[in-house]
């Protein structure tokens, strides 16, 4: 007869049971079998390479680029290829480019003491802060640079041939009392994340701390302007510039919308176009300063039916050779050419020929040379244009740290490589 006898079955067990991972696919950490790419990674026999064409086009006397290095370009491509004998000098850095990827993504949160962090930040944007305004006189002495009064309102700004020595000088005092300032916060502000809202609060004191001092000394349509650009620093530096820009970018928007109805009553037409014109700006910075996350993160699209197939060695060959024959080339000339374009935004001065002739105007009236706005407002344009130059040094180094991560792989040493998994492929309809 049948054993009619019910057995109980716990639901809980048998979906666990269903969801366990009967195999588990093991990374590649050998490095065997993998030839010559075993003891070097492909980035050094990359820098090796354009090392020897380096001195085979210098011995021709070529007018290109890659026979004319400068001290600098010899310096930086043997140190590429010496990180590249061993993996943890080229991992570190490359570990250290996400790092500073990550901060544009989470702010002072990236860091293990976010609080303490933040506080070197700010102080760190504060210091930055002497070199453009009043008190740039300090950092003028400090650099080498001498500012002369010629009379009706012109400076001439002469350079010392030692302000290099100075300048490194300067990097590593800034430098040390901002890893003071952190080490010495980390033993008075509590531990833990930087949450949404006290970020939040944090700008939002920020912004009326600046109305009402601008707006005593100035204006009150300039104490919003400049109240909102403050607002927006202090909370990038705080939650992530790349979340603090997105939500800027709509609050800015939503006061340009309501404006346009409100601003007739109160006869203030102008607050209209200076709104305008930096929610137009701050959506630039969004562009500019995530692309590298971007990259970082794998959100590039791909045929991705096609790309989903491959191996994990085929897409690191696919991705390291596409990077280095034309991301890098094509970035390294922007770069190139983006650097004067930044400077003459910034106040470099020009002479009749549109070159610049290698001097800065008047420190403390440096925002006066800024090219300005067409809008109502007239804000200053020339710093978000000299950004596109700063996105474009991001971009490359992001793109340079995916490009050790896919040598990693090609050396068979997967577990350093940091392999994006994608559940499914992405589509673009």
């Amino acid at each position: 007869m049948p054993d009619k006898t019910k057995t109980t079955v716990d639901v809980a067990e048998t979906l666990g049971e269903l969801h366990q991972v009967t195999q588990l696919t093991e990374l590649d950490t050998s490095g065997r079998d993998a030839g010559a790419l075993g003891q070097i990674h492909p980035v050094g026999w990359t820098s090796i390479g354009l090392l020897v064409l380096a001195v085979l086009f210098h011995l021709l006397d070529t007018d290109w680029l890659i026979g004319n290095f400068s001290w600098w370009h010899w310096v930086g491509l043997i140190a590429i290829t010496a990180a590249s004998m061993r993996p943890g000098p080229i991992k570190a850095v490359s570990r250290s480019i996400d790092r500073l990827t990550d901060f544009f993504e989470s702010g002072a949160n990236s860091f293990a003491r976010p609080w303490a962090a933040f506080i070197g930040l700010v102080v760190a944007v504060g210091l930055g802060g002497l070199f453009i305004g009043p008190l740039r006189g300090l950092a003028d002495t400090i650099f080498g640079v001498d500012v002369v009064d010629i009379g009706g309102g012109d400076f001439e700004v002469t350079s010392s041939n030692s302000g290099w020595i100075t300048t490194a000088i300067a990097i590593v005092v800034i430098g040390g009392l901002l890893y003071g300032i952190m080490r010495a916060a980390s033993g008075i502000v509590p531990e833990g994340e930087i949450p949404i809202p006290t970020g939040a609060m944090l700008a939002v004191a920020t912004f009326f701390l600046t109305l009402v001092i601008v707006g005593l000394v100035g204006t009150w349509s300039t104490g919003i302007t400049t109240g909102f650009a403050l607002a927006i620093l202090v909370a990038g530096l705080a939650l992530g510039p790349l979340w603090t820009l997105g939500w800027g970018i709509f609050v800015t928007i939503f006061f340009y919308v309501v404006t346009r109805y409100t601003a007739r009553f109160i006869e203030a037409d102008i607050i209209i176009g200076e709104v305008n014109s930096l929610g137009l700006q701050l959506f630039g910075l969004l562009a500019l300063l995530g692309v590298g996350y971007g990259v970082k993160a794998g959100v590039n699209p791909r045929i991705d039916f096609w790309w989903a197939n491959f191996s994990n060695r085929t897409k690191a060959w696919l991705d390291f050779l596409i990077h280095a024959l034309l991301f890098v080339p094509f970035l390294w000339a922007a770069l190139r050419l983006l650097h004067s374009y930044a400077k003459t935004n910034l106040g470099f001065k020009t002479d009749f020929s549109g070159q610049t002739d290698g001097s800065w105007p008047a420190s403390w009236h440096v925002w006066e040379t800024w090219l300005q706005a067409p809008d109502a407002g007239n804000l200053p344009v020339g710093p978000v244009r000299a950004m596109i130059y700063v996105g474009f040094i991001l971009f490359i180094l992001q793109i340079f740290s995916e490009m050790i991560k896919a040598g990693f792989v090609l050396m068979r040493r997967e577990d350093l490589a940091e392999l994006k998994q994608v559940d499914a492929p992405t589509r673009i309809e």
